[in-house]
């Protein structure tokens, strides 16, 4: 009996040793990041107001992916329904479909948000490259290694510089109406209000030792609503990334002609552990091909080891008031221009 635990023993502590030699390895791409290691986590707050303008009871189905809580204008809480806890049935369905009731022309407050502490996950655009070969990187007894593979290629010394690429558009649009409501056009939305939370991360970077420099745009488009408090602020608009951040850095102007003026001063930029600012943009640029119609603020992003919190608030209401932004300091805000076609 002693020789089979010893000898069992024995293949644990090879199976162990050999798992710490092996370390762990993050091929590019991986899961749930792009092919230069950033992730992406969306969190959504929204607290909508509400009225029944018919003269019967209403019954609301909810999706239930997002949780929600309900509350009368007297206070009372109705109830909460989380895809992850027990709902009432008999306050929270009908039909067996979850949802609330709103008591004819009732005002009814709804607070919703992606699950309970929850996140979606969204994976961003991978950045485009001309190198031709594999990279990977590898922690192995504590140490950092970084694997690149070979070639037979004996005619390039250089391949490419570094250009911010977009690898974030935005990902969800919300029509306030037809997106909470569906066709009952005697349900109406008096006004809504909300935050936007997008985490970006370095998934392989945990060492502290690569920094990575892109573009992403705000994640979630609501409508005719204004968006403001950004935290950081936005960079720039992306028409104004296409007409001028990108000819900054590649010196592609008007016909494709490459900027070769001796005089001007390539503007570096100030870099920091998050955001590239204090752009400068000298010249005006004419691009190449139409524009889309639609804009929308974006963040150029400089990141290294730390995660990167995008925050920014929401705010409509069906009269469109402007008092929200009283008080004497006029907060940044941005009205979004949309035409549709290229929203996800």
């Amino acid at each position: 009996m002693k020789k089979p635990s010893f000898y069992l023993l024995f293949v644990f502590m090879i199976m162990i040793f050999s798992l710490s030699v092996a370390g762990e390895e993050y091929p590019l791409p991986g899961t749930d990041y792009n092919n230069i290691g950033v992730k992406a986590e969306l969190k959504m707050e929204i607290n909508v107001t509400l009225i029944n303008t018919a003269p019967i009871q209403k019954f609301i189905v909810v999706n239930p992916f997002y949780n929600y809580t309900i509350y009368r204008e007297n206070g009372e809480i109705l109830g909460e329904i989380d895809n992850e806890t027990y709902i009432n049935p008999y306050l929270n369905t009908f039909n067996y479909l979850p949802g609330f009731w709103i008591n004819p022309y009732e005002v009814l407050k709804v607070r919703i948000n992606v699950k309970k502490n929850g996140s979606i996950i969204i994976t961003p655009e991978d950045y485009e490259t001309y190198f031709p070969t594999s990279v990977k990187v590898v922690y192995e007894n504590g140490t950092t290694k970084y694997i690149i593979g070979t070639i037979d290629d004996k005619t390039n010394f250089f391949y490419e510089t570094i250009v911010p690429q977009v690898i974030l558009m935005p990902q969800y649009y919300f029509n306030i109406q037809s997106t909470f409501l569906g066709k009952d056009e005697f349900i109406k939305i008096i006004k809504y209000e909300g935050s936007v939370n997008l985490v970006l991360k370095n998934i392989p970077n945990k060492d502290g030792k690569f920094n990575t420099v892109f573009v992403v745009g705000m994640p979630v488009i609501f409508e005719g609503a204004e968006c403001y408090d950004f935290e950081p602020e936005y960079s720039t608009t992306f028409n104004e990334y296409v007409r001028k951040i990108l000819p900054e850095y590649t010196g592609i102007q008007k016909k494709g002609k490459i900027e070769t003026q001796p005089e001007k001063t390539f503007n570096i930029y100030r870099l920091s552990n998050n955001l590239i600012s204090g752009r400068k943009i000298v010249k005006e640029f004419t691009p190449l091909k139409k524009l889309p119609e639609y804009d929308f603020p974006v963040w150029v992003v400089w990141l290294g080891s730390q995660d990167l919190e995008i925050k920014y608030k929401v705010y409509w209401t069906n009269s469109l008031r402007s008092e929200r932004y009283g008080g004497g300091e006029e907060k940044k805000k941005i009205q979004i221009i949309l035409d549709r076609r290229s929203i996800k």
